[in-house]
């Protein structure tokens, strides 16, 4: 019997679901991201290659902030496209991700074939030394991981958009 597999699945050991949508619940907070309106399907094409600002209105100016990025779909379990930790509350209610930034931002650049993908944003409250993340792995990032073992504070503030390549 002859089994044809394709190149991402052997590769990647899975082919991202092309009907992937963002989730009602990653769009209940308060997180405005200057991309569009989150849930929303977002040309590839009209995707600026600068960091889109991102502001949490109801921050806390007397606390620090974690900014990340990430891409759920990518055949890589996840890729890490932006990571920045000690963002003042006063900064983020303005739309400045001013801090440390572990992983510089990397605009969405879905392989061709593996239909949509979300773009996820998390911010959470720092609490105490901010966590790192070696960047020169963006590769197989695990948000779950992430916030077990990173000793990170609640998630505050999300927003995700889906796009596609050559949309």
């Amino acid at each position: 019997m002859l089994r044809l597999v394709t190149f991402a699945f052997l590769f990647y050991s899975s082919v991202p679901s092309s009907s992937q949508r963002c989730s009602s619940a990653i769009c209940s907070t308060s997180l405005d991201v200057d991309v569009g309106k989150c849930g929303h399907n977002i040309p590839l094409s009209s995707i600026n290659s600068e960091a889109p600002t991102v502001r949490l209105p109801q921050a806390d100016e007397s606390k620090k902030y974690i900014l990340i990025m990430s891409d759920p779909d990518a055949p890589i379990p996840a890729w890490m496209h932006w990571f920045v930790t000690n963002i003042p509350g006063a900064e983020l209610k303005e739309g400045k991700v001013i801090g440390t930034v572990e992983c510089q931002y990397n605009q969405p650049t879905p392989p061709a074939g593996t239909g949509n993908h979300r773009y996820e944003f998390r911010v959470y409250e720092q609490v105490g030394d901010p966590p790192s993340y070696d960047c020169s792995n963006r590769a197989g990032f695990s948000r779950e991981n992430f916030e077990r073992n990173a000793g990170v504070g609640d998630v505050v503030g999300s927003f995700c958009y889906v796009t596609q390549y050559g949309s």
